[in-house]
């Protein structure tokens, strides 16, 4: 739309040493390679992984890791015709991974049509043809087959469907489609005319998975109601009803002569069911649950292996008998005709899984100290974790604690304002800059390690340390003034504020503090605008400029830092804010050992003003000391001057913000005095 303001955000993920080994958050699609010595994996932490799964007795080794996605990967499926993975994302990109490198590499490309999350892929290996679907509405058929030649593949919007898509299934001539929708029905759509030929209505919820026959004459579906069901195509009328799940079904695997149907579900129930079987025998056996719901089954070409993701970061291998299986089908048929109500006590047929691809805790839960650079989380295992935002580390492990208990007893009262804002939707932690507070933190130098007497800004340094690989030289020469070169009389510190950069490599950079690893996660992206998130390093370092520029503009905050190697000053950079303020003797004190008025007691100075710098200005104004006393001396002497606020005295490292926050409680003008030092003990911060 013209006129419409970008809303430029940048982020990077804080991952820890083992992010690629494992996942960290649930696990939503499985697939094979085409000799089943490969398992790949696409899970909510954003990232495709690849696992050897040939050695039957050994726990999977993780063979190649696929960063790239910005989100959740929602379905993967394996083009043996051109060695190709493609992986359908919430970020609405379906992304091309090329199996013949043997190394992590950045994807071969991506295919960019949905306006919305890509919920499921659906691949024809005869025909080479792909379809995609998702909460757009839209079912987008790529032809595929020049796809090693020259990367670029031209969809076909297929039209008039109204509905999200949560399910798809394609028939082995690619031209027939089955497409699982929100609205409880299945809808058949023929993709030589482009339109849809039927419509398959029974169930009563959300169709959440199907698959056709290799003939085109069946379906099966299952569905949020719990029940899985077949369906005759040409007479468009459901022919069997399987209702042994109790929940909704959400995965669904059919074997190559479609008579065996095995799904997974809510419940957290694996079933095998034989299709050629009546309904009313209760041809199923409960192979065996989960400890968390079902979110995708797979079953080896033999019908010996189930692997099952689910909504832990964990995945699950089941090794069985099919002829056992059918046993106890044949068992439960029997039972079933007697009128034994024994059949009706499901026990589960295998009791553990045989192998296990463990996966990480995910991070659920995080929320920032008021210091703005610590983050208390909560993970999915009820760890509780302390990370320092700034260095991307762990600082403290708590173990599985009350989080709101340690939150009060970890906090500090600190005023600090918001400069970032923080998401666990990956599993990891990620720190999200906007233009709108990111440099809204201004603190002096020492809360970094640097140099007490230096302002900086806590945003800005991040900024720079983020953009510095993209740059060609690493200073920026701009210095920070105030607003047209005015001056304030009452200001009682410098109102020079050095170089930002020379302060940040000087103070801060000198020891790592801002040396984020050539490898974290870098993400750009517009706010209004779906689909437009880039990575910047990582695997996605090779995007080019001129891509960004043409996205982003170079009138946008982050592509002006990144080219124009200056930070956006104005009226979204502000120097810190300032407080007026009071500075009175303290009345309480009795009058033979009351201090003088100092000539101005009425004073403005910027919020992040620590009270030392005010005792400081108390001692030159009573000419106790001089500017040009040695700092030891001006030290020394500062210290023996106490500040109170509502009578309580404050701590010298205190500044005027925290002060005003936390003591001064009140919208009036504030009201500071001093005194002598009492030999009394501070108050606790």
């Amino acid at each position: 739309m013209a006129g419409r303001r970008k809303r430029i955000c940048l982020s990077y993920i804080i991952k820890e040493a083992n992010v690629f080994e494992r996942h960290r958050s649930g696990v939503n699609t499985l697939a094979f390679s085409e000799t089943e010595d490969m398992l790949f994996s696409g899970g909510r932490d954003g990232i495709v992984r690849a696992w050897d799964i040939t050695a039957p007795q050994d726990e999977p080794r993780l063979l190649r890791a696929f960063e790239e996605h910005v989100d959740w990967v929602n379905d993967v499926v394996v083009s043996h015709r051109h060695n190709v993975l493609l992986s359908g994302s919430s970020d609405g990109a379906i992304k091309i991974w090329d199996l013949a490198l043997q190394s992590p590499s950045a994807s071969a490309g991506s295919l960019h049509k949905h306006e919305d999350y890509v919920r499921a892929l659906a691949y024809s290996h005869r025909a080479d043809v792909l379809v995609s679907g998702g909460l757009d509405q839209k079912i987008v058929e790529w032809d595929i087959s020049n796809l090693r030649e020259r990367r670029t593949v031209t969809p076909i919007v297929l039209p008039e469907h109204k509905e999200s898509v949560y399910a798809l299934a394609i028939n082995e001539a690619g031209d027939l489609v089955a497409v699982g929708s929100s609205d409880k029905v299945i809808r058949l759509w023929d993709l030589r005319s482009k339109g849809p030929c039927r419509v398959l209505k029974g169930h009563v919820d959300n169709v959440r998975c199907v698959a056709l026959r290799g003939d085109s004459l069946r379906c099966l579906s299952g569905s949020s109601d719990g029940t899985l069901r077949m369906w005759d195509i040409g007479q468009q009328r459901c022919v069997a009803t399987y209702s042994m799940h109790t929940d909704s079904v959400w995965s669904l695997h059919v074997n190559a002569a479609f008579d065996t149907a095995y799904t997974g579900g809510r419940d957290r129930n694996l079933f095998m069911t034989d299709l050629r079987a009546s309904p009313d025998s209760e041809p199923h056996v409960l192979l065996a649950t989960e400890d968390a719901p079902i979110l995708k089954v797979v079953v080896s070409a033999d019908e010996s292996n189930v692997w099952v993701a689910k909504q832990t970061s964990s995945i699950s291998n089941w090794a069985f008998s099919k002829a056992s299986a059918m046993q106890a089908i044949a068992e439960t048929a029997a039972a079933v005709g007697a009128d034994d109500d024994s059949s009706q006590d499901l026990k589960p047929l295998l009791s553990a899984p045989t192998r296990t691809i463990q996966g990480e805790a995910s991070i659920v839960k995080a929320q920032s100290l008021n210091d703005r650079i610590h983050v208390l989380t909560k993970d999915s295992n009820g760890n509780v974790d302390l990370w320092n935002i700034l260095s991307c580390r762990k600082v403290e492990s708590y173990g599985q604690v009350d989080f709101g208990e340690k939150f009060t007893a970890r906090n500090v009262e600190v005023s600090v304002p918001q400069w970032c804002t923080l998401e666990t939707k990956l599993g990891s932690l990620c720190v999200v800059l906007q233009e709108s507070n990111c440099f809204a933190a201004w603190a002096y130098a020492s809360v970094v390690g640097g140099s007490p007497n230096n302002k900086t800004n806590i945003g800005g340094l991040v900024v720079q340390a983020l953009l510095r690989p993209f740059q060609e030289r690493h200073m920026f020469t701009q210095p920070v003034e105030e607003p047209n070169g005015a001056r304030d009389e009452n200001a009682m510190e410098e109102d020079r504020v050095a170089d930002m950069h020379a302060i940040a490599v000087r103070d801060g950079l000198s020891h790592n503090y801002f040396a984020f690893a050539p490898d974290l996660p870098v993400l750009v992206w517009d706010r209004t605008v779906f689909q437009s998130r880039y990575r910047l390093e990582g695997c996605g370092r090779h995007r080019a400029f001129d891509e960004l520029m043409a996205l982003f503009g170079k009138t946008s905050w982050v592509m002006g830092c990144l080219l124009d190697r200056a930070l956006p000053f104005g009226e979204t950079y502000k120097l810190p804010q300032r407080i007026v303020f009071n500075l009175l003797p303290d009345p309480n004190t009795p009058a033979d050992q009351r201090m003088q008025s100092i000539e101005s007691s009425h004073l403005q100075c910027q919020t992040i003003l620590p009270l030392t710098k005010i005792a400081e200005h108390i001692c030159q104004c009573l000419h106790i000391t001089t500017k040009e006393d040695p700092e030891s001396k001006v030290r020394e002497m500062s210290e023996q001057i106490e500040v109170l606020c509502n009578g309580k005295v404050l701590p010298s490292t205190m500044d005027l913000a925290t002060a005003k926050t936390y003591f001064w409680k009140s919208s009036e003008e504030m009201t500071l005095h001093y005194r002598r030092r009492v030999r009394t003990t501070q108050i606790s911060v």
